[in-house]
């Protein structure tokens, strides 16, 4: 399936969920502004795309549950409906925004080199796919 792009009033119906569901606001997520949820959890972008994105993991993961397409919602305004084998969690010069329909999960990257996972279930299955979570959880970059 061609990536679906989103507009009009299904584009704006897509911020409101993530802003209902998840407290997305118009500009940065966790870690970079505080959310009112407990169940995100933010990583290092790069040694979570080595670790779970790059040999297809997180795909696994998602599609043991069930995921077949992905919204992507980018800070600039664009949002698509992909396929999960398109899924590709990357910061492009715009925040973006991942998740399914259900809207039970949230993938988050910034432009502070910063990969957010969002969703107990999803966090659960991350943590056991990648034993050495632990060392990769974000901090805050040296100045």
């Amino acid at each position: 399936m061609k990536p679906k792009q989103i507009r009009g009033v299904h584009r704006e119906q897509l911020w409101q969920r993530l802003a209902d569901t998840w407290a997305v606001g118009a500009g940065y997520w966790h870690p970079l502004a505080e959310v009112p949820r407990r169940d995100v959890l933010a990583f290092q972008a790069p040694d979570f795309h080595q670790a779970l994105v790059a040999g297809q993991k997180l795909h696994a993961i998602l599609a043991g549950r069930g995921v077949e397409r992905v919204f992507e919602v980018r800070e600039g305004g664009s949002a698509y409906q992909i396929e999960l084998s398109d899924l590709d969690p990357t910061y492009t010069g715009d925040e973006g925004f991942w998740c399914s329909d259900a809207m039970d999960w949230l993938l988050y990257a910034s432009h502070e080199s910063s990969l957010t996972v969002g969703g107990k279930w999803l966090i659960s299955r991350v943590k056991a796919a990648w034993p050495e979570w632990e060392r990769h959880v974000w901090t805050t970059p040296m100045l």
